[in-house]
């Protein structure tokens, strides 16, 4: 479907010729109406941010960024931003400069300036994706060998636990899902918990983590990672004071110890961070890792280290390597002999019929959005619906 697509400068005509106001053809506010955007102060802000986006990626070798992160390479690089249609200002990375970035980047993306790709959503949870598509088989070309049983078999096959070799259980739990790319890596190389929230632990998680180290038996270290906050100080306190309650409670003899390994005042005053823009007293983990990449990384994995014996994972996993080979070997030797059938092994396509297929339903015509309608007739609808709540 093939549509003359309106924007800035198209609306502004129209409504010239119409002698209306552009409010008229738009749903949004001028402002945050995705239609209206390319004024030029808008795209000049917006091949600004543009460039410090490409040369953030390329100096960093990553194919993403968390927009936070925009804003805390900027204030690193001291750089200006600009101001009205010609004008510059120092970038102070105060809520006003903030803001001002993260609204350049939507209109970018908006421009076709930024790949939408480019910016990840870290303040949302990830889609569970339940809908999976693949394409159907062609049941009649299907072909079996004895490697590829073996392999199926013995795939994952783990007869030893490296973790119950481990003398401590770990868990990382943090206040914010920011930096989930840097801890889940290493939560998967050292086999330890990583537990995000949105803010406070709450009591629930507190009480699945009871449930999980009672199984366990084992000395529990839980490191905590939070903003450099009132918030973030007290968000690992509240988290012990619940743990403390359901030990007292349950009457379990457990080892527990949970400690803070980011963000603290030293790690502050070391670094020399700034704050978090509009906050004074706020220091985020965002900027830590634009100031000082790998970071992170370096202070968790250290903090876990201690705990979980790297050389021991390993080993256990070669003995299981180990098994596996062997597995393979002798399954593959066993089946041998029937080789040629397996690879001869041919279904008829007719075997199970033609597959059922749903049918498109019919539908009335009063979505809220319908692709189908045009652009005015869905503007119209919009703001019919918005006149509506008045």
């Amino acid at each position: 479907m093939n549509r003359a697509v309106p924007d800035y400068e198209s609306l502004k005509e129209i409504a010239r010729k119409i002698k209306c106001p552009v409010k008229e053809l738009i749903v949004l506010s001028p402002q945050n109406d995705p239609y209206y955007v390319g004024s030029p102060t808008e795209l000049r802000s917006a091949e600004w941010i543009a460039e410090i986006v490409k040369e953030y990626l390329e100096e960093r070798g990553c194919e993403r960024v968390h927009d936070r992160a925009i804003h805390y390479y900027i204030l690193s690089k001291g750089l200006e931003r600009p101001k009205g249609k010609n004008d510059w200002k120092r970038y102070e990375g105060d809520i006003n400069d903030f803001k001002f970035t993260m609204k350049a980047i939507q209109n970018a993306r908006i421009l076709g300036l930024i790949p939408w790709s480019v910016i990840e959503d870290k303040r949302n949870p990830d889609p569970i994706i339940m809908a999976y598509y693949w394409q159907h088989e062609d049941i009649s070309s299907i072909r079996v060998t004895p490697e590829q049983l073996a392999w199926d078999f013995v795939e994952g096959f783990q007869p030893f636990n490296p973790q119950l070799q481990q003398a401590y259980h770990v868990e990382i739990w943090t206040e914010k899902t920011t930096i989930n790319n840097i801890l889940i890596p290493i939560a998967r190389k050292y086999g330890v918990n990583l537990q995000a929230f949105s803010g406070h632990a709450t009591a629930t998680r507190v009480y699945e983590l009871m449930r999980r180290v009672f199984r366990i038996s084992k000395p529990v270290r839980i490191l905590y990672i939070s903003d450099f906050d009132k918030y973030g100080h007290n968000m690992p306190v509240a988290t012990g004071r619940k743990i403390q309650w359901f030990v007292d409670n349950l009457g379990v003899d457990l080892d527990i110890k949970l400690d803070k390994i980011l963000l603290t005042e030293e790690q502050v005053e070391f670094y020399d961070l700034p704050s978090a823009p509009g906050e004074e007293n706020k220091v985020e983990l965002d900027a830590l890792e634009v100031y000082y990449p790998g970071e992170i990384k370096k202070i968790v994995e250290e903090a876990v280290s201690i705990y979980i014996d790297l050389e021991v994972m390993e080993e256990v996993n070669r003995a299981n390597a180990i098994i596996r080979q062997e597995l393979y070997s002798i399954i593959v030797d066993e089946l041998e002999p029937i080789r040629d059938q397996l690879e001869s092994i041919q279904l008829p396509p007719n075997l199970v019929g033609e597959l059922p297929k749903a049918e498109i339903i019919e539908e009335e015509s009063n979505a809220l959005y319908d692709s189908s309608r045009d652009y005015v007739d869905q503007t119209l609808f919009f703001k019919q619906f918005l006149r509506s709540r008045s």
